[in-house]
C-alpha cells in the first residue's frame, strides 16, 4: 500500500508542475493537484508514524520527523533559494525545474529504500532457512549440540511461548519481543535497553500486552505460559 500511494503522490507532483508551467495564468488548475497531494501526504505521514509505533525499533518521533522532512523538504529548499538568491532564481521556469529535480531525487531515494527493505527481507528469509537446518529443539534440550547454555535454551523457550501468545492475542512483533524479555524477569528498564527503545515506550508496550491478554501481572503471564503456551 505505501508503495502504491507513493507512486500516486509522485504522479500528482508531476501533474501539478506541468499545470503550473503550461498554464501560468490559471494557477488554480495546478492548485487542485497540489491540494490533493498535500491531503494525501498528511495521511501517509500519519500512517507511517502509527505503523512504526508497533514495528519500528526507533522512537515514533524519529519516523515522524523523517516523514515531515521528505514531505516539506523540496518545497522548503525552493522557497529558501528564492529568499537567499534574489536575482538568480527569479523566474518560474527555473523554480519549476528545480522543484522537479528535487521530486525526482526524492523519488529515487525512496525507491532505493524500498529496494533495500526488500533485500533485507530476502536476507532474513535466507537466514531463517539456514536456521531451519540447525539441530532440532530436542537435540538442543538433550545437550547434544555444542555451544548452547541453559540460559540460551530458557530464552529460546520463552521466545517460543511469547510467539504462541502473540498469535493467540494478536500481539504485534514488537509486543512479542517485549513479552519474551518481560516474562524472563527483565525490568521495563532492562527491556528498553535490550530493545534499544525508551523506558516509556517499553512501559506502553507492557500496558498494551496486559490490555490485549487480560492479564494483570508478570506472575499471571508466567502462569498462563505454563498452562497454555509452553
Amino acid at each position: 500500500m505505501p508503495v502504491g500511494l507513493f507512486l500516486i503522490l509522485e504522479l500528482l507532483s508531476c501533474a501539478a508542475l506541468v499545470c503550473y508551467a503550461a498554464l501560468p495564468g490559471m494557477l488554480d488548475v495546478g492548485a487542485v493537484f497540489t491540494t490533493t497531494l498535500n491531503a494525501l501526504m498528511v495521511g501517509l505521514a500519519w500512517y507511517i508514524i502509527i505503523a512504526f509505533m508497533s514495528f519500528g525499533w526507533r522512537e515514533p518521533y524519529y519516523y515522524a520527523l523523517a516523514g515531515w522532512f521528505v514531505w516539506l523538504g523540496a518545497r522548503s529548499v525552493v522557497r529558501t533559494a528564492f529568499v537567499l538568491t534574489p536575482g538568480i532564481i527569479d523566474n518560474s521556469t527555473l523554480a519549476i525545474a528545480l522543484t522537479a529535480t528535487l521530486v525526482v531525487m526524492s523519488a529515487q531515494a525512496t525507491l532505493s529504500m524500498f529496494l533495500s527493505i526488500e533485500r533485507q527481507h530476502a536476507d532474513e528469509a535466507e537466514e531463517a532457512a539456514k536456521a531451519a537446518e540447525s539441530p532440532s529443539k530436542l537435540v538442543r534440550i538433550m545437550g547434544l549440540d555444542k555451544g548452547q547454555t541453559l540460559t540460551d535454551l530458557r530464552q529460546e523457550s520463552m521466545r517460543h511461548s511469547a510467539e504462541i501468545m502473540g498469535k493467540q492475542f494478536l500481539l504485534s512483533d514488537r509486543e512479542v519481543d517485549v513479552l519474551a524479555l518481560y516474562a524472563l524477569g527483565y525490568t521495563q528498564k532492562k527491556v528498553a535497553e535490550k530493545l534499544i527503545i525508551s523506558q516509556s515506550t517499553a512501559h506502553e508496550h507492557v500496558k498494551r500486552i496486559y490490555t490485549k491478554t487480560g492479564l494483570h501481572s508478570r506472575q499471571e503471564i508466567l502462569d498462563y505460559i505454563a498452562q497454555y503456551a509452553s
